[in-house]
């Protein structure tokens, strides 16, 4: 699918073909939904969301002060007020309500494809219409302003810690509907090329709020821990933080409590954890060559 997209878009002359190639190398190597390829791989992103929007005839805006309002408050009937879209359904879809405009319910995405026929959304439409009418309209965001748009509108203070599964979608584009199935085992995104190892990695430490390794220079002199151990839970042991009394240790996962205590034992000191993908583990594991064994 992403393959005859790119053609498509090439033939359309919305791509280069360089820049056709260089997308689908890049989806073959690291994975990720087609529209997260083409944000990594862009020039100018705003660029080519101007002119992917533009092919559909949808408006777009490409800063926050053009938009004027986003999801714009109903008055519920026996009193308060609500979401046009709740969250759920806004992460489902990969859209934001901005307003209403009579029967018209305005939608803001980073998808240019966006098919308005999703059955949900005209529901929603129709729920919020004054007459029960309800149509739809999608304006189109480059992918980084309405990942700002999203956490101006639903703040996590308000509206509750984002899951994994969330952070994943909005971080690789991923249409929450579809995420669905992997509810609770978020790595098989990776096994099945849905999103990168990088984008994995930054919405894990996100959620974790954890620090993301930048790949900082290893300091460690010797191994603080056992091979078996580092291999075991594709950990890596980076540095001794003396100022905190830890031990910086690399992970790809998520760690539970257990494991700190286990590390903890293994090396002598507590354990403090800096995110990162496995490739990078495994290859600062081969790079230092056979990890020394903690005694």
């Amino acid at each position: 699918m992403t393959e005859d997209t790119l053609e498509l878009l090439h033939a359309g002359g919305l791509l280069s073909e360089e820049e056709a190639d260089t997308a689908l190398r890049a989806q073959q190597t690291l994975g990720g939904t087609l529209l997260r390829v083409l944000e990594r791989t862009a020039a100018d992103t705003h660029d080519l969301w101007q002119r992917l929007a533009r092919l559909h005839g949808r408006p777009v805006y490409t800063r926050l002060n053009e938009i004027e309002t986003v999801e714009e408050a109903i008055r519920r009937p026996g009193g308060g007020v609500e979401p046009m879209l709740p969250r759920s359904l806004a992460l489902d879809t990969l859209t934001l309500a901005q307003r209403r405009e009579g029967e018209t319910l305005r939608l803001l995405s980073p998808d240019p494809f966006l098919d308005l026929s999703d059955s949900r959304l005209q529901e929603r439409a129709r729920a919020i219409s004054l007459t029960g009418g309800g149509d739809l309209a999608c304006s189109i965001l480059p992918p980084d302003l309405y990942r700002r748009c999203l956490r101006l509108t639903y703040p996590e203070a308000l509206a509750g810690p984002l899951s994994l599964a969330a952070r994943l979608a909005v971080t690789g584009l991923i249409p929450g509907a579809e995420m669905r199935p992997y509810q609770g085992r978020e790595a098989g995104l990776l096994g099945d090329g849905l999103i990168s190892e990088d984008d994995y990695a930054a919405a894990l430490a996100d959620h974790l709020n954890l620090p993301l390794y930048r790949h900082a220079p290893v300091t460690l002199e010797e191994h603080l821990l056992p091979e078996e151990a580092i291999r075991r839970h594709d950990l890596y042991p980076l540095r001794l933080d003396r100022e905190r009394g830890t031990l910086v240790v690399l992970t790809a996962t998520a760690p539970d409590d257990l494991l700190g205590l286990h590390l903890r034992r293994l090396s002598g000191w507590p354990v403090a954890y800096e995110i990162t993908t496995r490739t990078v583990i495994r290859s600062l594991i081969q790079k230092r060559g056979r990890p020394h064994a903690h005694h």
